[in-house]
């Protein structure tokens, strides 16, 4: 009872809402995509670097593109900054829309022409070698297909919200606790009230956001 009246399940999950940022540390924007539909899955992919997509339809970051059933190639650069440390887990943020059906929409990302991982609408993230963490500019490319999008037969109109596409450096310690503590919080509100376990994964989530320096602005003391 005393957890209710102080509100305790809503204060930590907004406080691990607030740190949820910062699982990336250091954050740097892709370039526009330039994007090329595709006739059919069939299609030979023009993913190979250093070729010329400068007549591409330009996507940035939030523009709507993409109808559903559609195949399709998604083209950047991106490098990563050569001050960042390799050691902390570097990635390729890709939330590049949802379609509102299973996972989609869904791609191959190349890497230089070089078929290295699968993204999706639950997967946005694909970890980077240290090959490629060089501060050289290389070459994404994304094939995939949108999905059905949630439309009806015959209706094609629904486009793809396009997000903000980042190199992210991972920051572990950050990600490990936000893990163990949603899985705590949703432990704690499946017991009854007379469960003392309760009460105890209250009371450590309460003391272990305490222990954090979340004053704004976030700095280097979180």
């Amino acid at each position: 009872m005393f957890h209710n009246i102080r509100w305790t399940p809503q204060k930590i999950a907004q406080r691990m809402a607030d740190i949820q940022p910062l699982e990336y540390r250091k954050r740097q924007a892709l370039p526009p995509f330039r994007f090329q539909p595709l006739d059919s899955p069939e299609s030979r992919p023009p993913v190979a670097p250093g070729m010329d997509d400068s007549d591409w339809e330009v996507v940035a970051a939030h523009d709507y593109w993409g109808r559903p059933f559609l195949d399709f190639v998604l083209r950047a650069n991106f490098s990563v900054p050569p001050d960042w440390k390799i050691d902390q887990g570097i990635a390729l943020f890709l939330p590049i829309g949802i379609a509102g059906d299973f996972s989609h929409p869904e791609a191959l990302a190349y890497i230089d022409g070089e078929p290295y991982a699968a993204c999706d609408r639950r997967h946005q993230e694909i970890i980077l070698p240290e090959r490629w963490c060089d501060g050289k500019p290389h070459t994404l490319a994304l094939h995939g297909w949108t999905g059905l999008g949630g439309a009806t037969v015959g209706d094609l109109t629904q486009k793809l919200h396009m997000g903000a596409c980042e190199v992210v450096q991972i920051h572990q310690p950050t990600r490990d606790l936000i893990a163990l503590a949603r899985v705590a919080l949703g432990i704690a509100n499946q017991l009854d009230d007379s469960v003392p376990a309760r009460h105890h994964l209250y009371n450590a989530l309460d003391a272990a956001f305490k222990a954090l320096d979340l004053r704004e602005p976030v700095g280097a003391g979180f």
